[in-house]
């Protein structure tokens, strides 16, 4: 097969390939190679299309092996090191946007498909692809019953047996027939994160065969609708908001608590972003467990670790930025090693780097643990406000600072009134004033010193704006 390169593009992806490793030390792609090369990947690109291929959307281990679960051209099972496909579907893209569920005791693999009404069971030879009858978002989870459950778009709630038998469960009553990416599972309960229209997190409790929203969501500007449920760890979900139009792509943490019978949920704050020129693809923001007590998140560009909330201080989580990173969609720790699924790594960068059809499969990242932790800070930005009706004394939600030395605010309002700036110092829900200014319509103000989180507080009922940069 030949390959012409662009000496001006070839140029530019070693700067970006330089860039992403100035600061690990260790650091290797495994690609995960086309099923056909030469004039066969030739005509079986020319038949499927445009687009990135080859995207890991779930990393697990199975029998000793390290796989790959593989969404668009083509879908399937990959084994990253032994570098072959153990199951192939080049009938139609399968997105499983939701990862596969792992059953040890069956040594089964499920997974369902983004906007199909599918589900595949994997066995170790075959795949069983089971038609639900509903179309699914892309989740799936294993219950507490052994059997494995997916939500539809039209709020039901199906479970399938490890031998593929299907039953319909229930229906969500206050579904609004959002889709849902991602499932998770505490005890007995079930989440679905269900982005729009729904902006909700639900819950489905097996036992008591009931349903509950946790979070509840919202169509109001720039306040978070809920989409995503990770685990944080056994007994914690990290739940991700997104923040509603007319603003960036803002992420808002919180977290959902089960302790006995009680959920617990909480709205920790919003997380400062990072501004790609690039085209991010960011369609889910995907957990990587580290160990029991502690996951790291890729989330708008940065790496976050979010650890064990303290029950001492009221369920708040462990937080804090690792650096900058480029997307991956999946991630796990296993022989000392870190493995991250990401799309092509020069195709996710407008261009590419050779024109050849190789290049636009994605692989995965090898990588030392303690890497994570020498990488540095990026400059970031936050909204706190923008363009938005607030009443007196109305609080903004909180920003986590953590991590970046010094922050410059600029605020406006249409209307005088006095602006507290009050901080968290060590991000367990202490409070305090930090600095007021009174009778102020319009403020720029920078602060050097730490904080965990900030906030803000207008005492006139206006329409302001208070947006933020970072600087680490």
């Amino acid at each position: 097969m030949s390959i012409i390169i662009d000496k001006k593009k070839l140029m530019r992806a070693l700067e970006i390939g330089q860039d992403l490793r100035e600061n690990l030390r260790i650091l290797d792609f495994i690609p995960i190679e086309p099923h056909v090369h030469g004039a066969d990947l030739k005509s079986y690109a020319n038949n499927i299309g445009g687009g990135d291929w080859g995207i890991p959307y779930a990393l697990f281990l199975y029998k000793g092996s390290l796989l790959a679960l593989v969404g668009r051209l083509p879908s399937g099972l990959y084994d990253v090191l032994e570098g072959r496909w153990l199951w192939i579907e080049t009938r139609k893209c399968y997105e499983p946007i939701g990862g596969a569920v792992v059953d040890t005791d069956t040594e089964t693999v499920a997974w369902s498909s983004w906007g199909t009404s599918y589900v595949f069971i994997y066995d170790g030879s075959t795949v069983n692809m089971i038609d639900i009858g509903e179309n699914v978002g892309g989740n799936i989870v294993k219950g507490s019953d052994g059997n494995f459950y997916v939500y539809t778009n039209k709020g039901s709630l199906f479970k399938i047996t490890p031998k593929g038998m299907t039953t319909k469960v229930s229906s969500n009553p206050n579904a609004k027939g959002g889709t849902s990416w991602l499932a998770e599972r505490l005890e007995s309960t079930l989440f679905f994160g269900s982005p729009y229209p729904d902006n909700s997190i639900y819950a489905y409790n097996i036992d008591k065969a009931s349903w509950s929203t946790p979070k509840p969501g919202t169509t109001t500007a720039h306040t978070p609708g809920y989409y995503g449920v990770f685990p944080a760890t056994w007994d914690t979900l990290a739940t991700l908001g997104a923040m509603q139009w007319p603003l960036p792509s803002e992420q808002l943490l919180g977290y959902i608590a089960f302790r006995d019978t009680t959920i617990y949920a909480e709205d920790y704050g919003i997380l400062p972003y990072v501004v790609a020129g690039d085209d991010v693809w960011n369609i889910s923001t995907q957990p990587l467990m580290l160990d029991e007590t502690t996951t790291v998140h890729y989330i708008e560009g940065i790496i976050w670790l979010i650890g064990h909330p303290s029950y001492a201080w009221g369920y708040y989580p462990g937080l804090r930025p690792l650096g900058g990173f480029f997307p991956f969609n999946c991630g796990i720790h296993w022989k000392g090693d870190i493995y991250l699924g990401t799309k092509p790594l020069f195709m996710s960068h407008r261009g590419g780097m050779i024109h050849s059809d190789i290049q636009r499969f994605g692989g995965v990242v090898r990588m030392k643990r303690s890497e994570l932790f020498n990488l540095q800070m990026p400059p970031a930005k936050a909204v706190l406000w923008y363009n938005k009706s607030v009443s007196a004394n109305e609080y903004s939600l909180p920003l986590v600072t953590i991590g970046w030395r010094e922050l410059t605010l600029y605020f406006k309002s249409n209307t005088a009134g006095d602006l507290t700036v009050e901080v968290d110092p060590v991000g367990d829900g202490e409070w305090d004033t930090y600095i007021t200014r009174t009778s102020t319509t319009k403020e720029i103000l920078t602060i050097s010193e730490h904080f965990a989180r900030i906030r803000l507080k207008f005492s006139t009922s206006a329409t302001v704006s208070a947006k933020i940069l970072l600087v680490p």
